[in-house]
């Protein structure tokens, strides 16, 4: 009966045993989880952080073109205008130099003579197209944009929707709170799990 006893008892304690140990690996492992999740939350949201006063500075500076566009002395529309004028001159001055040398090609195959005077109009004219060309690449798109508060206005608009998203996923991340509650409580738990040395 003693050792039936003695059976029974060493059965319970190692079975204790093993079942402390599957407790202490399932802890170390949620906890190791739990520790890579925060780490990546601070680093993201670190990241989001820095995005969002880049995004706030650009916005800033956006609203400052505009107020500058706007003031007396530097408005803006006729800036615009004046460029998309510039832009087009600059593109049509292309395609019609280039259309003028075209022709001068043409007749000189067609007659096939190359006269002094047709070579120096026909060079004449691809300078200007070179010229033309430069001036369409000054005044493009972009360069006009800077004149056009409506375009820098739109910029804003896109900005602050990109910002409201960037809060949304910082407020998220910082919401990790339960997380950092329940990583102390397994830290707690291993505390107690983990024979002092």
């Amino acid at each position: 009966m003693r050792y039936f006893l003695l059976f029974i008892t060493s059965f319970i304690l190692l079975h204790v045993q093993q079942s402390t140990q599957d407790d202490l690996l399932k802890l170390k492992v949620k906890k190791s989880y739990i520790e890579r999740k925060l780490v990546r939350n601070a680093e993201h949201l670190v990241q989001n952080s820095a995005n969002l006063v880049n995004l706030t500075k650009v916005i800033q500076d956006h609203i400052e073109n505009i107020n500058a566009l706007l003031s007396p002395g530097g408005l803006s529309v006729d800036k615009y205008i004046s460029c998309r004028r510039k832009q087009m001159e600059g593109q049509s001055g292309v395609k019609l130099m280039k259309s003028l040398v075209d022709i001068i090609v043409r007749e000189e195959k067609y007659f096939g003579i190359i006269t002094t005077d047709t070579h120096n109009m026909k060079q004449c004219f691809q300078d200007k197209a070179k010229s033309y060309e430069e001036m369409a690449k000054t005044y493009d798109r972009t360069a006009c944009r800077r004149h056009d508060p409506n375009a820098l206005r739109r910029e804003i608009h896109q900005l602050t929707n990109q910002i409201r998203t960037l809060y949304y996923v910082i407020e998220a991340q910082t919401q990790s709170v339960f997380e950092k509650k329940l990583f102390m409580q397994i830290s707690s738990e291993l505390e107690k799990l983990i024979p002092a040395e």
